[in-house]
Protein backbone atom coordinates (compact mmCIF):
# COMPACT_ATOMS: atom_id res chain seq x y z
CA UNK A 1 0.00 0.00 0.00
CA UNK A 2 1.02 3.59 -0.49
CA UNK A 3 2.53 5.52 2.38
CA UNK A 4 -0.50 7.69 3.08
CA UNK A 5 -0.55 9.22 6.55
CA UNK A 6 -3.91 9.26 8.31
CA UNK A 7 -4.17 11.69 11.25
CA UNK A 8 -7.72 11.65 12.61
CA UNK A 9 -8.75 9.76 15.76
CA UNK A 10 -9.78 6.94 13.38
CA UNK A 11 -6.35 6.62 11.71
CA UNK A 12 -5.50 3.18 13.07
CA UNK A 13 -8.95 1.83 12.21
CA UNK A 14 -8.69 3.21 8.67
CA UNK A 15 -5.32 1.51 8.25
CA UNK A 16 -6.72 -1.75 9.61
CA UNK A 17 -9.72 -1.52 7.25
CA UNK A 18 -7.41 -0.95 4.27
CA UNK A 19 -5.18 -3.90 5.22
CA UNK A 20 -8.22 -6.18 5.34
CA UNK A 21 -9.51 -4.90 2.01
CA UNK A 22 -6.06 -5.18 0.38
CA UNK A 23 -6.16 -8.93 0.98
CA UNK A 24 -9.08 -9.36 -1.42
CA UNK A 25 -9.32 -6.28 -3.66
CA UNK A 26 -7.18 -5.25 -6.61
CA UNK A 27 -4.57 -2.51 -6.23
CA UNK A 28 -6.58 0.05 -8.23
CA UNK A 29 -9.56 -0.36 -5.91
CA UNK A 30 -7.35 0.01 -2.83
CA UNK A 31 -5.82 3.20 -4.26
CA UNK A 32 -9.33 4.59 -4.75
CA UNK A 33 -10.28 3.59 -1.19
CA UNK A 34 -7.13 5.27 0.14
CA UNK A 35 -7.94 8.50 -1.70
CA UNK A 36 -11.53 8.62 -0.41
CA UNK A 37 -10.54 7.64 3.14
CA UNK A 38 -7.71 10.22 3.18
CA UNK A 39 -10.21 12.90 2.19
CA UNK A 40 -12.60 11.72 4.92
CA UNK A 41 -9.75 11.51 7.45
CA UNK A 42 -8.69 15.08 6.62
CA UNK A 43 -12.28 16.25 7.04
CA UNK A 44 -12.48 14.58 10.47
CA UNK A 45 -9.17 16.10 11.53
CA UNK A 46 -9.95 19.60 10.23
CA UNK A 47 -13.35 19.67 11.93
CA UNK A 48 -12.13 18.11 15.17
CA UNK A 49 -14.62 15.27 14.84
CA UNK A 50 -14.23 12.61 17.51
CA UNK A 51 -17.27 10.64 16.39
CA UNK A 52 -18.81 9.69 13.08
CA UNK A 53 -22.35 10.98 13.40
CA UNK A 54 -24.99 11.73 10.79
CA UNK A 55 -24.01 15.42 10.93
CA UNK A 56 -20.35 14.53 10.36
CA UNK A 57 -21.15 12.34 7.36
CA UNK A 58 -23.59 14.88 5.89
CA UNK A 59 -21.00 17.66 6.30
CA UNK A 60 -18.36 15.59 4.51
CA UNK A 61 -20.77 14.72 1.69
CA UNK A 62 -21.38 18.45 1.16
CA UNK A 63 -17.65 18.88 0.42
CA UNK A 64 -17.70 16.31 -2.41
CA UNK A 65 -17.60 17.51 -5.98
CA UNK A 66 -17.94 15.66 -9.24
CA UNK A 67 -20.44 13.54 -11.09
CA UNK A 68 -23.26 11.85 -9.19
CA UNK A 69 -21.62 8.49 -9.78
CA UNK A 70 -18.33 9.71 -8.26
CA UNK A 71 -20.10 10.99 -5.15
CA UNK A 72 -22.06 7.75 -4.86
CA UNK A 73 -18.88 5.66 -5.00
CA UNK A 74 -17.19 7.85 -2.36
CA UNK A 75 -20.18 7.54 -0.03
CA UNK A 76 -20.20 3.79 -0.70
CA UNK A 77 -16.58 3.56 0.44
CA UNK A 78 -17.37 5.43 3.65
CA UNK A 79 -20.43 3.22 4.16
CA UNK A 80 -18.21 0.14 4.00
CA UNK A 81 -15.77 1.73 6.44
CA UNK A 82 -18.52 2.65 8.92
CA UNK A 83 -20.00 -0.86 8.65
CA UNK A 84 -16.53 -2.16 9.53
CA UNK A 85 -16.44 0.19 12.53
CA UNK A 86 -19.83 -0.99 13.79
CA UNK A 87 -18.84 -4.64 13.35
CA UNK A 88 -15.65 -3.86 15.33
CA UNK A 89 -17.72 -2.44 18.19
CA UNK A 90 -17.20 1.26 17.44
CA UNK A 91 -20.30 3.44 17.27
CA UNK A 92 -20.67 5.12 13.86
CA UNK A 93 -23.46 6.34 11.62
CA UNK A 94 -23.82 4.22 8.46
CA UNK A 95 -24.87 6.48 5.58
CA UNK A 96 -27.21 5.54 2.79
CA UNK A 97 -25.60 5.58 -0.64
CA UNK A 98 -27.31 8.14 -2.90
CA UNK A 99 -29.23 6.71 -5.82
CA UNK A 100 -27.68 7.49 -9.18
CA UNK A 101 -29.86 7.99 -12.19
CA UNK A 102 -28.38 6.85 -15.44
CA UNK A 103 -28.47 9.80 -17.83
CA UNK A 104 -27.72 7.63 -20.87
CA UNK A 105 -30.44 7.91 -23.49
CA UNK A 106 -30.24 5.17 -26.11
CA UNK A 107 -31.04 6.08 -29.68
CA UNK A 108 -31.61 4.07 -32.81
CA UNK A 109 -29.28 4.41 -35.75
CA UNK A 110 -31.09 4.05 -39.07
Amino acid sequence: MNDIQFNSPYASLIEQFLRIRAASYCEKTIITYQRVLKDFDSYLETNGSCSISKDTIDGWIQTLHGADNTVSHAVGTIRQFTEFLVQSGTHAYIPDVPKVRDSYMPHIFT
